[in-house]
């Protein structure tokens, strides 16, 4: 006779908490989405710094021939263009760091709606899972460009004067235009997924009142 009351009442437990709104899976889909919502926000910060970086690159560029007509100064260390590769060279381990971040939290997003809590709009949640793909794959594109054109101008600019200079400058300002387009789309992709957290956010919150 106890083990149907234990059942019956572990069932009624149950049930008063999925009516309260305060099933683990809520506070888990609540705490997450709050963390990525951080997350995201300071991602837009740094990818604004990087497009900001990357346009002021051809600037860097000519004022440093300006200063050293022919040779520049990023061969031994100095000036704007120098400092505006390094920091851009960093971007590289930051996007990685990102992209890893950002796949760990779709994971996490993922196995909660799969628990089909009652309580939380699973759809919801794995449609925020679902649109952190693309800024993954964002990131992955931002990172071969990056790794790409200042690994070339590292080495143009290091060899300074050149022939083909144009030639090669040319290449690296479409390179570096690519970098631009692709962060600009991830800021918009960014924007998306927080507005499907916010508005995941705002109906749970109903719910665990």
């Amino acid at each position: 006779m106890k083990k149907p009351m234990v059942l019956l009442t572990t069932l009624f437990i149950t049930l008063l908490l999925t009516s309260c709104g305060m099933t683990q899976e809520l506070d888990s889909a609540m705490r997450t989405t709050s963390e990525l919502k951080k997350e995201l926000t300071t991602q837009k910060q740094q990818i604004d710094t990087l497009i900001e970086l990357t346009r002021h690159s051809k600037k860097a560029f000519d004022a440093d021939l300006a200063e050293k007509p022919e040779a520049g100064l990023y061969a031994t260390k100095e000036g704007k263009l120098y400092r505006n590769v390094q920091k851009r060279q960093q971007f590289i381990e930051t996007l990685t760091g990102q992209q890893k971040k950002i796949k760990q939290t779709k994971k996490a997003l993922t196995s909660i709606a799969h628990k089909e809590a009652v309580d939380v709009n699973n759809q919801q949640l794995l449609s925020i899972a679902n649109s952190l793909d693309i800024i993954t794959n964002n990131y992955e594109a931002s990172i071969l460009n990056l790794e790409s054109v200042t690994t070339l101008e590292d080495t143009l600019y290091q060899q300074l004067p050149v022939d083909n200079l144009d030639t090669e400058r040319s290449t690296i300002e479409r390179m570096n235009g690519s970098i631009i387009l692709t962060g600009e789309e991830t800021l918009g992709n960014i924007d998306y997924s927080l507005n499907l957290i916010n508005t995941f956010q705002k109906e749970a919150s109903v719910t665990k009142e």
